[in-house]
């Protein structure tokens, strides 16, 4: 499914109320698709940096997964999920497997930073 265009065709048919009723949910449904979007919005920008560290050859660990998806969303993330334990693994690969992203043959490594990169490329 296009989730990308269902989500402009809801947006282009809802009028200014409904919309603002989305973002300040008082119903048990309002509450649940607010939640649902936020979770895919840190869930995308995740799986965004992460092609972005294999595009710079680097393959992020699942703790440095998990480290960049509790900085995204911060204290929406729960105690547990915060380790890099069974859960944590768990999540990280549900991730990968949500969007697309396989293990390769990229060496596992810390990221470097753009100044990094940019003096390398030099």
């Amino acid at each position: 499914m296009d989730w990308p265009a269902v989500a402009e065709d809801f947006i282009s048919a809802a009028s200014p109320e409904e919309l603002a009723s989305y973002s300040v949910p008082e119903t048990k449904i309002q509450r649940e698709a607010n939640l649902r979007a936020k979770q895919w919005i840190r869930q995308r920008s995740t799986a965004n940096w992460i092609k972005d560290q294999n595009y710079k050859g680097i393959a992020p660990s699942s703790a440095a997964l998990l480290s960049h998806y509790v900085e995204v969303a911060g204290a929406a993330v729960s105690q547990r999920m915060r380790r890099t334990d069974r859960a944590g693994r768990h999540f990280a690969q549900k991730l990968r497997d949500n969007w697309g992203i396989r293990l390769g043959n990229l060496q596992v490594q810390d990221p470097i930073s753009d100044a990094d990169v940019q003096s390398k490329a030099g």
